[in-house]
């Protein structure tokens, strides 16, 4: 994947966020610790393609964003 459709499509996953915002719960889903924990797994031992970090971030950070 190229860094412009990187981008466009972390600009998309913002968007999708943004549209979504009166259908959520207005504070996070975990507390902190849960939260925190949440990115504390091992990182792999060869690098991922840059779209598939992105989703596993999008799909990390959901439920604690607001």
């Amino acid at each position: 994947m190229d860094i412009g459709r990187l981008f466009l499509s972390a600009a998309q996953h913002a968007a999708d966020f943004r549209q979504r915002t009166s259908e959520r719960a207005h504070h996070p889903l975990r507390n902190y610790a849960d939260s925190v924990a949440a990115f504390s797994e091992e990182l792999p031992e060869r690098p991922l393609p840059a779209d598939d970090v992105l989703q596993h971030l999008v799909e990390t950070a959901d439920p604690d964003c607001i």
